[in-house]
């Protein structure tokens, strides 16, 4: 799974560069041609806040941990005083 993932990632890569494209800018149909297991959902991976709200675990680099943390590490601070 993995070599086929970042296979099918190389051709899209190299199909952005060969039409001066940014990733961004990848169709449904674009990320289908290079795989038929891409579904709609796909699209709003490939945006910033797409990408770093998929890390949703514990530390990851999802909005709602990061707040989680940020909250955290306020609480303990304040204890310090």
């Amino acid at each position: 799974p993995f070599r086929e993932a970042h296979g099918i990632i190389g051709q899209l890569v190299r199909y952005c560069l060969d039409r001066r494209k940014e990733w961004q800018e990848l169709s449904l149909a674009d990320l289908k041609a290079a795989s038929p297991h891409f579904s709609k959902d796909a699209l709003g991976f490939l945006t910033v806040e797409g990408a770093v709200d998929r890390k949703a675990q514990t530390g990851g680099t999802a909005r709602k941990q990061v707040t989680r943390q940020v909250n955290a590490w306020e609480a303990r601070l304040a204890k310090k005083g």
